[in-house]
């Protein structure tokens, strides 16, 4: 990097602070090299979203040439096990948010949630009834809810088997073009949940409720 050949380019403020023109996103793995003493890219990415490369490995070649920096091993991709892993944790995470957003549901006496996941869009997610604290708890999952219910469309089966639950399905979105239907790419989960509110309880609450009403 500090070679004859680069002097052009080499700038020093201050005395012997440098500036670099390069691409930020390449910049990364030079950083790494000068922490580790390793370039983490991989040849294959694979399945898993956590270890993908940031950019082409010939644009990372013409920066390790700049800076002066042997080239990598070709450094294999994660096991599918990296994956299953990380996709069985992603499920589980759902599903203990919709348990969730269920018992919110129950605390303002509804006993149907559905939640509507559009593909490759945010702004779509719906969820009905519109309970401020539900939304809060569903709202990370508005962009991998779709490929959740995609691709694990056992799981309206596997949320039936839990007792409080009485019905629970997942339906494809359409929409009429002319005299037949088109599919969409949205999935709505719905979940039913009866209250199990005995009803003596309620009428002693309606009854607390009218006598603190008429002391007024």
């Amino acid at each position: 990097m500090f070679q004859e050949r680069n002097r052009d380019m080499l700038h020093p403020s201050n005395g012997n602070e440098y500036f670099f023109d390069r691409d930020g996103r390449a910049f990364y793995y030079i950083m790494e090299y000068y922490r580790k003493g390793t370039v983490p890219y991989y040849d294959d990415c694979g399945q898993s979203m956590h270890h993908c490369n940031l950019v082409p490995r010939t644009q990372l070649e013409g920066e390790l040439d700049f800076f002066q920096i042997p080239k990598p091993p070709v450094i294999e991709a994660p096991s599918i096990t990296v994956t299953e892993e990380y996709a069985a944790q992603l499920l589980n995470n759902f599903i203990d948010m919709l348990k969730k957003v269920l018992r919110e549901a129950h605390s303002q006496l509804y006993s149907r949630v559905s939640m509507t996941f559009v593909s490759k869009s945010f702004e779509d997610f719906a969820i009905a009834p519109g309970i401020e604290s539900a939304i809060r708890l569903a709202t990370p999952y508005a962009f991998s809810g779709y490929r959740i219910l995609r691709n694990f469309p056992e799981l309206s089966e596997h949320l039936k088997e839990d007792s409080s639950i009485s019905d629970c399905y997942i339906q494809k979105g359409f929409r009429r073009v002319n005299s037949s239907l088109e599919v969409l790419d949205r999935l709505t989960l719905t979940i039913i949940s009866p209250l199990n509110l005995e009803m003596e309880v309620i009428k002693e609450m309606s009854y607390l409720g009218r006598s603190v009403e008429g002391g007024n």
